[in-house]
């Protein structure tokens, strides 16, 4: 550790520190979009997920929340607005990690709005 007095200048070297950073993050997501009628499953990789944690997109809880260890979370996609959605993790000690701009809801019938890669097919007929 490295001590500076006021003025910004190195007065002295303190004693060895050794810091542990501690929390969750969210690294990224395996799917980038689901319908608005949600049901796909979804893998978040990071870092320090806890067993029991809550998994939301927007304020919508997923469901079948499965932290298979502390950092993969695999979950079930809960309904939603069309547009971007940000993904929540919060852990069970109320440590948080939020991601954003890398999920979005679709309409299910929006045919240029469609997810690019898995996810619900549709077949429309007039």
């Amino acid at each position: 550790v490295e001590i500076y007095n006021a003025a910004g200048n190195l007065s002295g070297i303190g004693p060895r520190v050794q810091v542990t950073a501690t929390g969750v993050a969210i690294h990224d997501v395996d799917t980038a979009c689901a319908t608005t009628e949600g049901g796909g499953e979804v893998t978040i990789t990071g870092s320090g997920f806890a067993g029991g944690a809550i998994v939301r997109f927007n304020s919508v809880a997923a469901t079948g929340v499965t932290v298979a260890d502390e950092a993969t979370i695999r979950i079930t996609v809960p309904p939603g607005e069309a547009g971007p959605a940000v993904i929540h993790v919060i852990n069970t000690d109320g440590t948080t990690a939020q991601l954003t701009g890398r999920f979005k809801y679709v309409s299910p019938f929006d045919p240029n709005g469609g997810c690019t890669a898995g996810g619900h097919s549709r077949s429309v007929r007039h």
